[in-house]
């Protein structure tokens, strides 16, 4: 009774989530030096394995043909990435909030040799205020300051573009002209051994707990079971035998 009163505790402290989640999952790749320098002059927001999360709140559009169909794109800087090492980025924001994320990886030398992209991360940059960038700056020297080693062979630095596109209809025109910003979360999480995200391994272990426990629980219920069944038999059949005589 005990273990059964456990098992119900430990599936009712599972937390219900009201929250949607869109990610992309990559291999980092060896360094490329090419770009950094260029980097450091965009003033990047940076996600690293030491700073694996940051709340934003950002701006989404509806895709027209205006805009090519595409939504409000933003940019971000991983850094501190093992070279051939799996990770994947989340993006999770409210459900209260419909909105369609798309999230792509890019390495440093391709800003450099695709005008499209050099285009969307420069109208990005333009579109922050002077303290933001200020904020941002801070923000990158602490983070650099909490990477591990950058001059490492082993790491190295990809760009994240994120693109938002509103989702909803609303008969309130205002909601439609202007879309309120979405806050999210974006978190860099490793993979363990590149096979499960570490983020993973609390969940993981909990399953493997209610495996073991149930496979305890169904092992002391078969064994009670086996021998309770004789007695009821026995005491069956005598109830039987004793109204014959009778």
């Amino acid at each position: 009774m005990r273990l059964f009163t456990l098992l119900i505790s430990l599936i009712t402290l599972a937390s219900v989530v009201d929250a949607n989640v869109e990610k992309v999952i990559f291999l980092a790749p060896d360094r490329v030096d090419k770009a950094h320098s260029v980097l450091d002059t965009l003033h990047l927001d940076r996600i690293s394995p030491s700073t694996p999360s940051i709340r934003r709140h950002l701006s989404a559009i509806f895709p027209s043909l205006d805009n090519g169909m595409k939504g409000s794109e933003s940019w971000y800087l991983l850094t501190g990435l093992e070279a051939q090492r799996r990770y994947e980025v989340r993006i999770c924001w409210s459900a209260t909030q419909p909105t369609d994320f798309s999230l792509k990886t890019y390495l440093p030398e391709e800003l450099l040799n695709t005008p499209d992209l050099n285009k969307s991360i420069e109208s990005f940059t333009e579109k922050r205020t002077r303290e933001e960038v200020h904020l941002r700056e801070a923000e990158a020297a602490l983070h650099s300051s909490l990477d591990p080693d950058q001059s490492s062979s082993r790491i190295t630095v990809l760009l994240l573009q994120v693109s938002a596109s509103a989702s909803y209809y609303s008969a309130d025109q205002e909601l439609m002209r202007n879309v309120p910003p979405v806050k999210v979360d974006i978190i860099l999480d490793p993979y363990l051994l590149n096979v499960l995200p570490k983020s993973l391994l609390p969940t993981s272990v909990y399953i493997i707990f209610l495996a073991v426990l149930s496979w305890y629980l169904v092992n002391f219920i078969w064994s009670w079971l086996k021998v309770v069944t004789p007695q009821i038999t026995e005491a069956s059949a005598s109830e039987k035998a004793g109204g014959k005589t009778d």
